[in-house]
């Protein structure tokens, strides 16, 4: 999926990390972290802001703090 976003072929990296966002693996945090990354390189504001919210209203997760950041920033956009 990384290599996807890195080649600006969003919409493959957001169709796998979909695939896998439900699989209770240790990559969960992972999958969602990029997925929501997916979304904003892909210019998908709204989409993108909602996955860091989420990502970011847990606190357990290893990216909550830079996804409520990230969300700030977003918010400030509009």
């Amino acid at each position: 999926g990384l290599s996807y976003i890195n080649d600006g072929k969003f919409d493959e990296a957001i169709n796998l990390y979909n695939l896998h966002t439900s699989n209770n693996t240790p990559y969960d945090e992972d999958i969602k972290w990029y997925l929501a990354l997916a979304h904003l390189r892909k210019g998908e504001i709204q989409t993108s802001k909602l996955l860091f919210e989420n990502i970011a209203l847990d606190s357990k997760n290893y990216y909550a703090h830079t996804a409520d950041e990230i969300v700030n920033k977003l918010s400030k956009l509009k």
